[in-house]
């Protein structure tokens, strides 16, 4: 499974999103997360290269600003691994047992595109690899 976080100037914001995503109950080697520096020019890009320094199951992947939202998530997707991939937006923090319940939903219910009430401060985004488009 894949957690795709898109980023831009989102400097303090990253040590607050990433310790939800890091003290997940789903092991670590069952999920990576993958943030898409879209061009930032504050120091958000230092802490992301810091949090995959310490952490084999983060990776980043840095580009120059795209102006518009749309392109890190694409940028996320297209170097999914995994079966599923959720988006969490830089100030979201997930529950502890998020994405572990949320992947035993969609495995015991066979969805492609599951989602959950309230897993963050937002609404938890899945897509599934099946249904992305080629």
């Amino acid at each position: 499974m894949r957690v795709v976080v898109p980023v831009y100037n989102t400097g303090r914001y990253v040590d607050e999103c990433a310790p939800s995503l890091l003290g997940q109950s789903l092991p670590a080697d069952e999920y990576e997360v993958f943030y898409v520096d879209d061009g930032s020019t504050d120091d958000t890009l230092v802490r992301l290269e810091k949090l995959a320094a310490e952490h084999p199951n983060v990776h980043v992947h840095s580009q120059p600003n795209s102006g518009w939202p749309g392109k890190p998530r694409n940028v996320g997707m297209s170097h999914a691994q995994g079966e599923y991939i959720q988006f969490v937006d830089h100030d979201d923090l997930l529950g502890p047992e998020a994405l572990e319940r949320l992947y035993e939903h969609a495995k015991r219910n066979d969805a492609d595109v599951p989602t959950s009430g309230r897993a963050s401060r937002r609404r938890a985004r899945w897509h599934s690899k099946r249904s992305r488009p080629e």
